[in-house]
């Protein structure tokens, strides 16, 4: 269970990080998607709010009292990014560059592969969790 958290934490801390430091970037692929007819305003505000939510995702899972929290947020955020990856690959007018994604080196069908995998990481994480417990 310590190597899957450990792996969401490398995971989230890349992802926020990286978008914190090229926010301006992440806004204008957010202000470029088909899937957000949001404001301006609107997507400044989650340009900052979104990796704001992936590193407290990381404080929370770090400490023993909070990591079940952090968990849920964890989880959370992986069923909105692989929601928003199908929705940009099956659902939108057309496929933005993915330059802004959570990897900027995947394609966004790879980008997809790796939130499907870190859904399930956490979900399993999730599991033992409960199945630790009851032992």
């Amino acid at each position: 269970m310590v190597i899957l958290i450990s792996i969401l934490v490398l995971l989230f801390t890349y992802i926020g990080i990286n978008q914190l430091i090229f926010r301006e970037d992440f806004e204008l692929n957010l202000l470029n998607s088909p899937l957000l007819p949001i404001p301006e305003t609107g997507i400044f505000l989650l340009s900052w709010f979104i990796p704001i939510l992936e590193l407290l995702a990381i404080f929370l899972l770090l400490w023993s009292r909070t990591y079940l929290l952090g968990l849920y947020l964890g989880i959370f955020l992986f069923i909105m990014y692989t929601s928003y990856s199908l929705g940009i690959l099956y659902f939108a007018s057309y496929i933005p560059c993915s330059c802004g994604g959570m990897l900027k080196f995947l394609s966004w069908k790879q980008q997809l592969w790796v939130s499907l995998g870190g859904l399930m990481m956490a979900i399993l994480t999730f599991y033992f969790n409960k199945t630790v417990k009851k032992v």
